[in-house]
């Protein structure tokens, strides 16, 4: 039987010109320059072996991260392409959340480690490899052919300047944003209900194993909304007020206080993104796309 109430008619946006970056996550392998290249006799047909300075201190581990991640950054620079240095500098002209994203940001990821099929390639060899997760994140751009060309480089520089591994804790993910603008109330709770009920589909998108992984949980599993039943949106206040109260505390530190108090007072200002780092990064280099 057809029901007596009208039907609320829903208007569904096309044309939505939103932006993009992504980050990918890959394993480096790599020895210090006492060491013996595991794959010598091989290392014609291979990228070179990144070879580490020797520590100078009992931090192991953090001498060889620094090193390799502004080896990379040096690479991506001697190419041609924009990268964040090691600390970045505040710039009070631009607004907090927008901080670095014209550049590629270069940084070691703890969760990306080596596996069996790692370690067996050092197996019955004069050497052995040490590894390191590393994460590049791409500046924040609009959704044109241009900018695809530059990641698809930049990949293949990372697979042609150093020998790369993915296995199963590796991710690869799509970050969208609204330009320069925050996503309003409306487009987050429309999002937010998408996910919801795709995510029986968008989830046969992912390897199985990422399903349970601890970073890429369904929504549907382990969100708040999922978990919390009858929650309704005065709910989340409670969070939003721990957070506000941390950044007045000084936990944010000025430039994050600042920004809260510039919202409350709606003085905030937005800035366009730098035309979100394409300019930027394709400005002089050695690249040939």
């Amino acid at each position: 039987m057809a029901s007596n109430q009208p039907m609320e008619t829903i208007t569904v946006p096309t044309g939505t010109r939103l932006s993009h970056g992504i980050e990918l996550e890959f394993l480096v392998a790599y020895v210090r320059e006492s060491e013996v290249d595991p794959d010598e006799k091989n290392s014609g047909s291979l990228a070179p072996i990144l070879r580490v300075d020797n520590p100078r201190s009992n931090n192991h581990r953090a001498e060889d991260e620094a090193a390799i991640q502004e080896h990379v950054r040096a690479t991506l620079r001697d190419h041609g392409i924009a990268v964040n240095d090691k600390v970045t500098e505040f710039n009070t002209s631009i607004p907090l959340h927008l901080e670095g994203l014209d550049r590629w940001t270069v940084d070691v990821d703890h969760s990306v480690t080596p596996g069996q099929e790692e370690r067996d390639l050092s197996t019955d060899k004069p050497g052995r490899y040490r590894w390191v997760g590393l994460e590049l994140k791409s500046p924040a751009c609009w959704d044109v052919p241009q900018v695809h060309a530059e990641i698809e480089f930049v990949v293949n520089l990372m697979k042609a300047r150093y020998r790369v591994r993915i296995n199963p804790s590796c991710g690869f993910h799509v970050h969208v944003g609204n330009g320069a603008q925050y996503f309003d109330a409306k487009t987050l709770r429309r999002a937010g209900a998408f996910l919801f009920a795709a995510d029986p589909l968008l989830s046969r998108l992912h390897a199985p194993w990422r399903r349970i992984a601890e970073y890429s949980t369904s929504i549907r599993y382990a969100s708040r909304l999922a978990c919390w039943e009858g929650m309704q949106p005065a709910d989340v206040l409670p969070f939003l007020e721990r957070d506000d109260e941390w950044v007045r505390e000084g936990g944010g530190g000025f430039r994050e206080r600042e920004e809260v108090e510039a919202v409350r007072a709606g003085t905030r200002t937005e800035r366009p993104l730098h035309d979100f780092g394409c300019e930027a990064a394709r400005a002089g280099g050695k690249r040939d796309f």
